[in-house]
């Protein structure tokens, strides 16, 4: 004759126990840094719009380039004609802003498809 032991039920330890009152936390992941502070604020009217924060980039013909947070517009000097420049893509031949002179900050004029006046100002 075969004799069934009977199988104990599952047991559910409780949430304090003797091994468990002594546990601890895990240390929290740190929430990621503060996105760097922008280079140049464009603002104006602009048609494309290429409004919003440039950020420094590297180097392009001896002097800074600057890209906008998105990457569709950039900053650049253009050495050919030594001016500022704001396009779409770096040494644009149309479509652009330009400013005469050293500064990078100041008013920028449509020259192409583009329309109205591009405002550079340090952030």
């Amino acid at each position: 004759m075969t004799i069934l032991r009977r199988k104990q039920p599952y047991r559910i330890p409780p949430l304090h126990s003797r091994w468990t009152h002594r546990r601890r936390e895990l240390p929290k992941p740190a929430p990621p840094p503060p996105p760097p502070p922008p280079d140049y604020v464009v603002t104006g009217t602009l048609t494309p719009d290429a409004t919003g924060e440039y950020f420094h980039d590297g180097e392009h013909n001896d002097h800074p380039l600057y890209r906008r947070a998105d990457s569709a517009f950039w900053i650049y000097w253009c050495s050919l004609a030594h001016w500022w420049r704001i396009a779409d893509h770096v040494d644009a031949i149309t479509d652009k802003w330009m400013k005469i002179g050293s500064g990078i900050t100041g008013p920028y004029l449509p020259y192409g498809a583009v329309t109205g006046t591009a405002t550079v100002s340090a952030a």
